[in-house]
């Protein structure tokens, strides 16, 4: 069933100009793979009269041959949209996957303010931001919420107090997270399976104007994941943690949405293989929406190679943020 839903997420790629612009050759290359091995092995049957069925060549069988080799092609050459690693000397993976990050299973990391604003009012929180869907989905009131990152951060130190009208006023350092417990139905078809409890770690990445315009830089992206998994590591439960591409969005970091990907999986396999005593997660799924694959030109195999090499070589003392695949 998981398999399936990949296949239905990796569908609109598989059409898109992006794809065919970055895959035709690996298509052709592979479709005359196919057909070349297929005719050698029908004249080699011929040359020795091999004792096997083997079709007298006609247009019809010919035409035959070339849609087989093609439809093979195309199937060989289907998107990956799942790529898994284990971060070397552990038993931590890191996997990169194509899928809406609401619809997983695991504790789930999004980006907020500083102040933990969480108003829909004039768009001030964007119900199309992840933190916007996130409320609509497991929330149903503000108030709740509010209430629940209140209880969250009473034992955090404001940085600043602001003079707003219309948004909260505690303005908190960059890197602050809230934890938040959830609890959801199990699926219908698991009758007999208690509920689900789960978490959400908020994590301050962007300071705020009193119009809800954020500012945010890729340096407050680097100090918000050191700061996340340090959190995780004391605080954390051992659940699938779960990523989606912190402040590519609402947030407003100007960085392409590979590079923060680079980052995260960059900072994240530092932290686990520098803090052997102290372990984060079995596993951190790193999600990538469809539209992101398809409107900003994500390139998915670049990224597995990514992983490979950091998680392989995540230990060399010459391995540096700057370098990359």
């Amino acid at each position: 069933m998981r398999k399936l839903r990949y296949a239905i997420y990796g569908l609109p790629y598989y059409i898109s100009i992006s794809y065919w612009r970055k895959n035709y050759k690996n298509i052709i290359t592979t479709f005359f793979a196919i057909f070349g091995l297929a005719w050698t092995f029908v004249e080699a049957a011929n040359h020795f009269k091999m004792a096997i069925a083997v079709p007298e060549t006609t247009p019809l069988s010919f035409s035959l041959l070339l849609l087989i080799g093609f439809v093979l092609s195309l199937l060989i050459n289907f998107p990956k949209l799942i790529h898994i690693v284990t971060i070397a000397d552990t038993d931590i993976k890191v996997e990169l996957l194509v899928a809406n990050y609401l619809n997983l299973e695991g504790d789930k990391v999004l980006s907020t303010n500083s102040t933990f604003d969480t108003t829909h009012s004039d768009n001030f929180i964007s119900p199309k931001s992840v933190q916007g869907q996130f409320y609509k989905k497991y929330y149903k009131s503000i108030s709740h919420l509010d209430n629940d990152l209140t209880n969250s951060l009473a034992n955090e130190t404001p940085i600043m107090t602001l003079n707003r009208t219309k948004s909260k006023n505690q303005q908190y350092s960059i890197g602050t997270v809230a934890k938040l417990t959830h609890i959801k139905n199990a699926p219908f078809w698991k009758v007999w399976s208690d509920d689900i409890e789960f978490r959400s770690y908020w994590l301050a990445m962007a300071d705020v104007n009193e119009f809800g315009k954020p500012t945010s830089n890729f340096e407050n992206l680097q100090v918000s994941l050191g700061e996340l998994w340090q959190f995780v590591a004391t605080k954390g439960h051992l659940e699938n943690l779960i990523i989606p591409i912190l402040g590519s969005g609402r947030t407003g970091i100007n960085e392409k949405r590979e590079r923060i990907l680079q980052e995260i999986i960059f900072s994240f396999v530092a932290f686990a293989s520098e803090n052997k005593t102290r372990k984060l997660t079995e596993k951190l799924t790193i999600a990538i929406h469809p539209s992101d694959l398809l409107k900003h030109d994500i390139n998915f195999y670049e990224l597995c190679g990514f992983i490979e090499f950091t998680c392989k070589f995540k230990s060399s003392k010459n391995f540096g943020r700057s370098q990359g695949i």
